[in-house]
C-alpha cells in the first residue's frame, strides 16, 4: 500500500513540474515548436495537458518502482484526482 501511494505521489508531482514549472517552460517550449502535430484540433499541447501527462508521468513511476504494469491505471486516476484537487 505505501508503494501505490509513493508512486502515485511520484506520478503526480512530476506532471506537475514538467507541466507547470517555469524550470522546464525553455523545455516545453521548444517540445511545442518541433512537435505541433501532437496537438490535436484547438486543444493543448500534450505536455500542457495535466491528462495527457499525468498518464505518462504514471507509466514512468510504475516501471521505476514496481514494475507491474497493471498498477498504471490505478496510479493515474489516483495521481489525475489529486492533479483536480489543486484548485
Amino acid at each position: 500500500m505505501i508503494d501505490f501511494i509513493y508512486v502515485t505521489f511520484t506520478a503526480y508531482i512530476v506532471a506537475c513540474v514538467i507541466g507547470a514549472s517555469s524550470l522546464f517552460e525553455p523545455f516545453r517550449l521548444r517540445l511545442i515548436k518541433k512537435l505541433p502535430m501532437l496537438r490535436i484540433g484547438n486543444n493543448k499541447h500534450f505536455i500542457e495537458c495535466r491528462l495527457c501527462l499525468t498518464l505518462w508521468t504514471s507509466c514512468f513511476a510504475v516501471s521505476i518502482f514496481t514494475q507491474d504494469i497493471s498498477h498504471v491505471l490505478p496510479v493515474y486516476g489516483a495521481a489525475y484526482f489529486l492533479a483536480t484537487q489543486e484548485r
